[in-house]
């Protein structure tokens, strides 16, 4: 025969989405943490912002295929 919990069904499932609860909250702090730490991209950065225009400006579209 099936043993229940001394406190009952209801309680033992609280109890158990309780800790999946806790489980992605402890998960969710862990990768905002990760995801929201600062990146030093300096050439990065300047690759993509300086002299953009003149770059376009100068791209060569003639060996491209059109569709």
């Amino acid at each position: 025969m099936l043993h229940h919990p001394p406190f009952g069904i209801g309680m033992a499932l609280t109890l158990l989405y309780l800790v999946f609860a806790a489980i992605v909250a402890a998960c969710t702090h862990t990768l905002t943490s990760i995801a929201n730490q600062s990146v030093v991209a300096g050439l990065l950065v300047q690759a993509f912002t300086y002299n953009h225009t003149e770059c376009i400006s100068h791209l060569d579209t003639s060996n491209m295929v059109r569709r």
